[in-house]
């Protein structure tokens, strides 16, 4: 008996000693892990400043923006973002390309330029820019619960009593960027895939979203309404679900019992080759 009750002790110890050996190669692991997130993309603790145009932002981390207005004066992003990975929170603030009195078709510049894949975006508020968010090849990105109302729109030259025909629109050309460059928008996004803009809201401006092949995209719960162009707009474009979107009251060209032209505005358009889309409870 005695030798028998110390066999199944030596047993259990054994037991718990290889449950042991296993939590702790669980625990190491995930410190492994974790170890290399951080090394793989950097963090900042401390908040990053942003006071001028041209401010990089290179780690992840909490914005301070300590400047009133800041014009993109070279055209090319007020912050840059190069680095993949970085996940950026605003925490609400508000970035301002343009003094309030300033006319908003003469918003100029963009407020976040992203050349980087994996980036996110969030808490941004973001207005005075012909573009909020200018991204290209940035597979991987999220803008979630950011608001990019007043951006770049169009002085429109039709009165109640009569149409401006100068007022519409013209979708079909965007290979070279058109609607940006002629247009503006909250959000442009080109050449990337597995894009996701959630919870998003832009009012007071002519476009809120506009993608150049853009592949794989969730947009998703958004607010983007009483603009004068499109809410969301999309150019050869494929595989995309756009689902329960609010993009109401976005239109041009009508005068209550005058005219009714809309000048080629729309709440969701697609134009030239898009296929495979998927738009419902919109």
């Amino acid at each position: 008996m005695p030798h028998t009750w110390r066999g199944r002790r030596r047993a259990r110890f054994a037991v718990r000693s290889k449950a042991a050996r296993a939590a702790c190669f669980v625990v190491g692991e995930t410190t492994m892990f974790a170890l290399l997130a951080i090394c793989l993309y950097p963090i900042s603790v401390a908040p990053i400043l942003v006071e001028r145009d041209n401010t990089a932002i290179s780690a992840s981390g909490s914005v301070a923006i300590r400047a009133a207005v800041i014009a993109d004066v070279d055209r090319n992003g007020a912050i840059h973002i190069r680095t993949d990975g970085v996940v950026v929170d605003f925490g609400g603030q508000m970035l301002r390309g343009a003094a309030p009195d300033l006319p908003p078709e003469r918003y100029a510049g963009y407020g976040v330029r992203i050349t980087a894949r994996d980036v996110t975006i969030r808490n941004l508020r973001v207005s005075g820019y012909r573009a909020g968010v200018y991204a290209t090849g940035a597979d991987g990105l999220v803008i979630e619960d950011c608001d990019f109302s007043d951006n770049f729109r169009q002085r429109l030259t039709s009165t109640p009593q009569a149409e401006d025909l100068s007022d519409w629109l013209y979708p079909h050309d965007n290979d070279a960027n058109e609607w940006l460059h002629n247009y503006g928008a909250g959000i442009y996004i080109e050449e990337s895939d597995n894009v996701t803009v959630r919870r998003c809201r832009a009012r007071k401006g002519q476009n809120a979203l506009c993608g150049r092949k853009v592949n794989h995209a969730r947009i998703y719960d958004n607010d983007f309404s009483f603009l004068s162009g499109w809410g969301i707009a999309l150019y050869r474009s494929n595989h995309n679900v756009i689902v329960r979107n609010n993009c109401d009251f976005c239109m041009r060209g009508y005068s209550h019992g005058v005219y009714s032209r809309g000048q080629d505005s729309a709440g969701i358009l697609f134009f030239e080759q898009c296929s495979d889309n998927i738009v419902a409870y919109n």
